[in-house]
């Protein structure tokens, strides 16, 4: 079993309801930057930081008093320094609490309120891991 995210699983469920695929990988095995690139380029995107979407999950997570030791463990870090030093202070609770509320059933709402309680992480579903 893998633990994930509750955000991260309403995702994955409303993705496949709308008859995403179900198996492989969830991004490629090979290229991921480039494709990504080439997604931003299409986008018009022209201003990007290398790693942001992992920087945006590290400091979202800190923000509402996630365990430090399991972001380290999930980021691959050996020590918690890195985290503290980047990540520590970097979003405002509040922030990180929207952050967190992002789901498919409110994805259209541009109320600041969240629509329902937010999913903080640490709140986790397990699935079943598809290799043996």
């Amino acid at each position: 079993m893998i633990e994930i995210e509750l955000t991260l699983a309403k995702w994955l469920r409303w993705f496949i309801a709308k008859r995403g695929k179900q198996s492989g990988n969830v991004t490629p095995a090979e290229a991921l930057r480039r494709r990504l690139r080439s997604i931003r380029k299409k986008a018009k995107i022209t201003q990007w930081i290398q790693d942001v979407m992992r920087h945006t999950y590290a400091s979202n997570c800190l923000a509402v008093n996630y365990s430090v030791d399991r972001l380290r463990a999930n980021l691959g870090h050996r020590s918690n320094d890195v985290l503290w030093r980047h990540y520590h202070k970097a979003v405002l609770r509040k922030d990180a609490e929207k952050f967190w509320n992002i789901s498919p059933q409110n994805r259209k709402s541009r109320s600041s309120k969240p629509s329902s309680a937010p999913f903080p992480p640490g709140d986790v579903t397990k699935i079943s891991d598809p290799k043996p």
